[in-house]
């Protein structure tokens, strides 16, 4: 397995998280099950890929997709060999760049030609350079933002992920409301335009999420898990959980071939 991660450069920064590449022989390796993290992601890759988004399965044969924001987890098994791209957008910007609205994409996975203004055939057309030298992906990415223009963006809502992610999640619409000078209800509009799910489902997604990672690195029970991450009531935190990867979290992390991070 060949597996490359970088940090986006400073000054796109605040349109993506980062770059991460993946040459695989035997694509089991990196087939299994997966859980939301809250950003959008472009990956594009040289095999088809069967991939279960809560009850939902589609055959994805285009070379390119968008995975945009999700409520839950899924089931994504690639064929081999397999080489892939991924760039993770920043949730907050994810918007100047698609054709139709954040809202239309939430929950599915779509054929990046069809829904981004990015060229996208770029990024097949080198899809083996990228894999060689990721600043063939930035010096694209940094010529497209030329091309599409002045990007706008909200204060309110980039500061407010910017506390959930820090937070990890453990925050309530109420109180980001409060912190930023607006009514729950003007906020709460304004996150969900932006980003396409409600501040409380992102929340819930993203705590769930840093559970899951803490809980694979960390030895310890999850019951002493979840009472670190804020949850005192078990039974709150088997159904926040179950809401996001549609299993307990027992038989969730009993699977070997779990994929939390694919990074």
């Amino acid at each position: 397995m060949l597996f490359r991660q970088y940090v986006a450069p400073e000054e796109l920064k605040p349109f993506i998280k980062g770059y991460t590449y993946l040459e695989v022989e035997k694509a089991d390796e990196v087939s299994g099950s997966f859980l939301p993290d809250g950003y959008p992601e472009l990956m594009v890759f040289n095999s088809p890929a069967t991939i279960t988004l809560g009850d939902e399965k589609c055959m994805v044969t285009a070379q390119s997709i968008l995975g945009s924001q999700s409520t839950v987890g899924g089931y994504i098994n690639f064929q081999s060999p397999l080489k892939l791209i991924g760039l993770k957008f920043q949730p907050w910007i994810i918007n100047h760049f698609l054709k139709p609205s954040i809202q239309e994409l939430t929950n599915c996975f779509a054929k990046a030609e069809h829904v981004l203004k990015l060229n996208v055939k770029y990024l097949e057309d080198h899809l083996a350079n990228t894999i060689q030298d990721p600043t063939h992906v930035f010096r694209w990415f940094n010529e497209e933002l030329s091309r599409l223009g002045t990007v706008k963006e909200s204060n309110a809502v980039k500061n407010s992920l910017d506390l959930i992610i820090e937070t990890q999640g453990r925050v309530s619409a109420h109180y980001l409301g409060e912190v930023f000078g607006q009514s729950q209800r003007s906020f709460e509009m304004a996150f969900k335009s932006s980003i396409g799910l409600s501040a409380k489902k992102y929340c819930r997604i993203i705590r769930v999420r840093r559970l899951a990672e803490a809980f694979r690195k960390e030895q310890k029970s999850l019951t002493e898990m979840a009472y670190d991450f804020g949850y005192f009531d078990q039974s709150h935190f088997i159904h926040d959980f179950k809401k996001v990867a549609l299993s307990s979290p027992r038989n969730f992390f009993s699977k070997d071939n779990l994929v939390l991070s694919r990074p």
